[in-house]
């Protein structure tokens, strides 16, 4: 598990641990990079197993925690793209934009 907070030493240490015999690599990537459909490089390459973007994990877990919780108005719009999410005993609208990006 290579989870330091430079990216570069968690590539580097998923390399070295897949070429030592570990089964299973789980790295903490923050480059967006390997994350693309069209990336000249995928987390396999590396040796990676398990790719950890805490920034699209915390994203994720937002998403699914007012789904489940407090939203009791959800409308979606351009195919998708874009959630609005409400909660209409406090007024609070959030606007949650899913970027295609992620959803390829």
């Amino acid at each position: 598990m290579a989870v330091t907070s430079i990216d570069e030493v968690n590539m580097i240490a998923s390399m070295m641990s897949k070429q030592l015999g570990a089964q299973k690599v789980i790295a903490r990537i923050r480059s967006d990079e390997l994350l693309r459909p069209n990336a000249p490089l995928k987390p396999t390459d590396l040796g990676i197993d398990v790719l950890i973007h805490p920034e699209l994990s915390v994203a994720h877990e937002i998403v699914r925690l007012m789904k489940r919780a407090s939203a009791n108005n959800q409308v979606t719009l351009a195919d998708g793209k874009m959630q609005i999410i409400g909660r209409l005993e406090i007024f609070t609208v959030l606007l949650i934009f899913t970027l295609t990006f992620w959803k390829q």
